[in-house]
């Protein structure tokens, strides 16, 4: 964990406490609670394996640091490791981590949206976590009128840690680079916020920890690494790519809760997912629930398929474009090109819509057991939810899935039980050792989709049935294909006409 020090102007690794009062021994039973998580809080349990490649060497500290995900409340590993009380960081001086394994359970807050942003009205920063508010004094009020902009509004300290974590992520403010030279400081941070807004994770993660700071909010810096990539069967795999940094912000009742200012997906930190609390925006900002300016949850922004005529987008127009003063031209030739571009843009218009209902029967068709009807029915969810602008991270578990759109959507109990169900069917495939019989799975997909639609808009609504999400990558395949061919028809028609013309003149010429 990392901590801001006013002295230095930089962040610092926290190291762990000495003394056997300030750190537990780790295999003697279990380990300490996590700070700040009342005994009513709800969690979730998670058991995870780790395996660690030879050569692995941690971060040249002469401390071992084990790789867990927090809060860790048991680990089974072999050599001579401690924990240390108030960050929960297990570590070792003597047992090296080259190709170790162990076990771990950790647990993960299970709180529901609405119930963070009613319960942190009120910040409880007593005992340690008040260390953990200290900030550039030299800048403070330029980062106090930044961090007011962008939480006006919010109605509780949660609120206004999601407005921070979104107004990074959202309406293309600020891109994601590796190769920036910005300096620790507080002015590199100004530069960070205000100019440049190109970074990687250092730079988001310890831009929204001050920021919350300044709001009042405890924070503090994580750096560790990511989930990794879904390898199947229940197994994730972690390199040195997967390397990150991210702010966690301290709540009474709920402790230390990992956010994601990060940009993700192809365009930023590949594997970097917001949790499932946080992937909301406020409900205080209205029936929008979003910033000015920004694209919300529930909303599509779509573009066309590109600019320009199809002729000038494929480079054909301007080569073979032929004369104005053609005689074909003159007379109407290039009707039926016409005709055909209107018939191909219609075809283009209906493709998404097209491609994902045939998608859909294509993919109960070749369900054939409960296993792949299973999985047919979680892809069916997962593209009902992508279309209405409520995609899922890699990193979400069904059950994590289900919880969010449970407490996003507020769900009758006929809907929340089907959801349930797909979610345990995709569960019961992926882990246990026969999946659970299909029952009513493809009605229950109906039922969710219907509830779905229901509570979105009126525009959403008609985007989904539309231009699915779920379809539009194909369907711009499609498009692309479709417009050239339109070209090299457009093209060659005009080549014969220009043959057509020149055989003319010739014959012409002849009998004159």
């Amino acid at each position: 964990m990392l901590n801001y020090d006013t002295g230095s102007g930089q962040w610092f690794l926290v190291p762990p406490a000495s003394g056997s009062a300030s750190s537990l021994s780790v295999g003697s039973g279990s380990l300490a609670p996590a700070p700040g998580v009342s005994s009513g809080a709800p969690e979730a349990t998670y058991r995870t394996q780790v395996s660690l490649s030879r050569g692995v060497a941690g971060y040249g500290s002469k401390w071992s640091f084990l790789p867990l995900p927090y809060a860790p409340a048991d680990v089974g590993v072999a050599g001579d490791w401690r924990e240390d009380k108030a960050t929960l960081m297990v570590y070792s001086a003597d047992t090296p981590l080259s190709g170790l394994t162990y076990t771990v359970t950790s647990k993960e807050s299970d709180a529901p949206t609405q119930q963070l942003e009613q319960s942190s009205r009120q910040i409880g920063a007593a005992g340690s976590a008040a260390d953990y508010l200290s900030r550039p004094v030299s800048q403070e009020r330029k980062l106090a009128a930044i961090a007011a902009q962008i939480t006006s509004g919010a109605t509780s300290p949660f609120d206004k840690a999601l407005l921070l974590q979104n107004w990074f992520t959202t309406d293309n403010r600020f891109s994601y680079t590796t190769s920036v030279h910005l300096p620790d400081t507080t002015a590199g941070l100004i530069e960070f916020l205000t100019k440049t807004r190109q970074g990687y994770c250092q730079q988001f993660a310890f831009a929204m920890a001050v920021l919350a700071r300044v709001l009042g909010i405890p924070s503090r810096i994580a750096v560790g690494y990511t989930g990794g990539v879904n390898q199947g069967h229940g197994t994730w795999k972690v390199t040195t790519a997967d390397a990150h940094a991210w702010p966690e912000l301290y709540f009474a009742g709920y402790g230390w809760l990992r956010f994601e200012p990060t940009p993700g997906g192809a365009g930023g930190q590949a594997t970097a997912v917001q949790p499932a609390y946080a992937t909301t925006t406020p409900a205080s900002r209205g029936p929008a629930g979003q910033l000015p300016g920004t694209t919300g949850p529930g909303s599509i922004k779509a573009s066309p398929a590109g600019g320009g005529s199809a002729a000038g987008r494929h480079k054909f127009g301007p080569a073979l474009g032929g004369s104005a003063a053609s005689p074909t031209s003159r007379h109407g030739g290039g009707a039926p090109f016409g005709l055909i571009a209107l018939v191909l843009l219609g075809l283009a218009l209906i493709a998404p819509a097209t491609a994902r209902i045939l998608v859909r029967r294509r993919r109960w068709r070749r369900a054939a057991d409960d296993d792949s009807l299973a999985a047919a029915a979680w892809r069916e969810l997962l593209d009902d939810l992508a279309d209405h602008g409520m995609a899922c991270r890699a990193s979400e578990s069904p059950r994590a899935v289900a919880r969010r759109i449970t407490s996003v959507l507020g769900l009758d109990e006929e809907s929340r039980q089907a959801l349930e169900r797909i979610a345990s069917a995709e569960e019961r495939a992926r882990y246990a050792t026969a999946p659970q019989p299909s029952g009513t799975l493809r009605r229950d997909v109906g039922t969710v989709r219907q509830a779905i639609s229901l509570e979105a808009d009126g525009g959403t609504r008609w985007r989904a049935r539309l231009l699915p999400s779920s379809a539009l990558a194909p369907a711009r395949s499609a498009l692309h294909y479709a417009l050239d061919v339109f070209g090299w028809m457009d093209a060659a028609g005009q080549w014969l006409r220009r043959r057509s013309a020149a055989g003319r003149a010739g014959l012409a010429d002849k009998a004159g």
